[in-house]
């Protein structure tokens, strides 16, 4: 991380990237415990995780398809101000019957995010050189876990402490010093020769789908992602039901259970990359998967 700090370009971008993820998270366990809270229903909790993945499901492919196409700043500035503008309308939720637009704001948030993302990623690569990227990309990586850390615990005693509308302010405020961030960046001229025309369209998103068709680790992935994505959705949807109904958890102790998860991902930021390099990386993610499931089998099993 030390190299990069001479990446004044790169460094708003990760300032930027903690700021908005740290708004993010905070609000994604507020909204859990409120949703459960108020309707004391695992439905409502499972129907506002929906609101949150579905976007992904209907515009993961389509996303990175204009992030390809759109000046990628301007686009992720326009997308944290629009987050800042629904997260704050959440100040003024009151209660079952705003409920309807709490959801709305899960899944239009989440729908925004689709086109964020690979906005992002395909900008590092603009920003620091080549022999720098891998370096970069870790420690974004090492920066969210750290925000995951944190973020999680304070959205649950904010929320718990002060209500909905203090983790709403906590968000809007988040994005819009992001978007001022980011607004800030300037495009190094070294950068000019990575970019190329992207080709049309339905061309892009066919190719893709060959791609994935064509290429058997391709289709591999593509079944672990999945089937790994509905694993998370299950344990997300039951999260609150479980920690706040089944264990009487407070909304702090959600938020620290939620935390710790954090400290695997740190741990995992080293230790994989070692593991790489000694196994093959079918092996890793095998036995990753494994113990995964060991330890949610523990926590239904023994649940404390």
């Amino acid at each position: 991380m030390l190299s990069l700090w001479k990446e004044k370009d790169f460094l708003k971008l990760w300032t930027a990237n903690i700021v908005a993820s740290f708004g993010g998270q905070a609000l994604g366990l507020a909204l859990s415990v409120y949703v459960f809270q108020l309707t004391q229903s695992a439905l409502a909790s499972g129907t506002m995780l929906v609101a949150g993945t579905l976007p992904g499901l209907l515009l993961g492919g389509v996303g990175g398809i204009y992030a390809d196409r759109l000046e990628r700043r301007s686009l992720m500035v326009w997308v944290n101000v629009l987050r800042a503008l629904l997260v704050g309308s959440l100040v003024y939720v009151r209660g079952l019957e705003d409920l309807w637009w709490v959801y709305a704001v899960a899944f239009l948030q989440s729908a925004l995010m689709q086109f964020f993302t690979p906005a992002e990623q395909a900008l590092i690569p603009l920003l620091v050189p080549p022999k720098k990227l891998l370096e970069a990309n870790a420690s974004n990586t090492v920066a969210l876990q750290v925000v995951r850390l944190i973020a999680p615990a304070l959205g649950g005693t904010l929320v718990a402490l002060y209500g909905l509308g203090w983790v709403a302010a906590l968000g809007a405020s988040g994005f819009l010093l992001s978007s001022v961030l980011i607004s800030l960046i300037r495009y190094r001229s070294r950068a000019k020769g990575l970019e190329s025309k992207p080709p049309p369209f339905k061309l892009a998103l066919r190719e893709g789908l060959l791609e994935v068709k064509r290429n058997r680790t391709a289709r591999a992935l593509l079944w672990v992602s999945g089937l790994d994505a509905l694993k998370e959705g299950a344990l997300s949807a039951l999260f609150a039901a479980f920690t706040l109904g089944v264990l009487s958890a407070s909304a702090q102790q959600m938020g620290f259970v939620n935390s710790i998860q954090a400290v695997g991902g740190l741990l995992a930021g080293v230790l994989v990359p070692r593991l790489v390099a000694r196994f093959q990386p079918r092996a890793v993610i095998s036995v990753g998967l494994a113990l995964n499931g060991l330890c949610l089998w523990a926590i239904v099993t023994f649940p404390s």
